[in-house]
């Protein structure tokens, strides 16, 4: 006995059930991937704590002697925090962030930069989605370069290192990024991670070393 084919109505009806369930799925998918980009970031983050740990132990208490990121990639400023901390991460891809896009800003930092860019790991000289609270960012804001243990009154606020830019949440290209809502995972200077605004870490490196 011949199969009885389908109707055009039936076929119509099989395609908007598919189209309501790839609806309803595709954003659970998004937010399982952002969710793993995410636990890799903080693992990566988790096991440059550990090494800067060992640099520091190494080094009479003192941090990092490092460039903050953006000078290293705009300037050619030399060591940047991956160079320093070369002995101590033999695995290079921990430098890097599976959320890393890049420049996202046309403002602020872009000024000297193209818009878009490659991720920041790839750039020539930078290699790193991550960037080091080092010079020139000042001792008022919070800078580590070369400072001992002792510097860092708050060492579960103050920064140690943080990705470049805010991959994470509602980030607008338009933004300026002191004052845009999308977040970066940050590795504070007692070995844990969260995310923070711009504005947020700016904030907590300057009072992590406040007495």
């Amino acid at each position: 006995m011949m199969r009885k084919a389908f109707t055009l109505i039936e076929l119509l009806i099989v395609i908007a059930i598919i189209a309501v369930l790839a609806a309803l799925l595709f954003p659970v998918l998004a937010r399982a991937r952002e969710r793993a980009k995410r636990t890799e970031c903080i693992s990566n983050l988790k096991q440059l704590g550990v090494a800067m740990g060992a640099y520091v132990s190494d080094w009479d208490e003192r941090y990092p002697y490092a460039w903050l990121g953006d000078y290293v990639k705009r300037y050619g400023a030399t060591p940047g925090i991956s160079e320093a901390m070369a002995a101590y991460v033999t695995d290079s891809r921990l430098w890097q962030c599976p959320s890393d896009r890049g420049e996202v800003f046309l403002h602020d930092f872009s000024r000297t930069l193209a818009n878009p860019t490659p991720p920041f790991y790839s750039v020539s000289m930078y290699h790193t989605s991550y960037s080091y609270v080092g010079m020139p960012w000042g001792d008022y804001y919070g800078e580590l370069t070369a400072h001992t243990l002792s510097y860092v009154k708050r060492p579960a606020t103050a920064v140690a290192l943080v990705e470049t830019r805010p991959w994470h949440g509602g980030y607008d290209r338009n933004d300026e990024a002191s004052e845009s809502p999308g977040r970066m995972n940050i590795l504070h200077c007692d070995g844990h991670v969260d995310q923070r605004t711009h504005g947020e870490w700016r904030w907590d490196a300057f009072y992590g070393v406040k007495p």
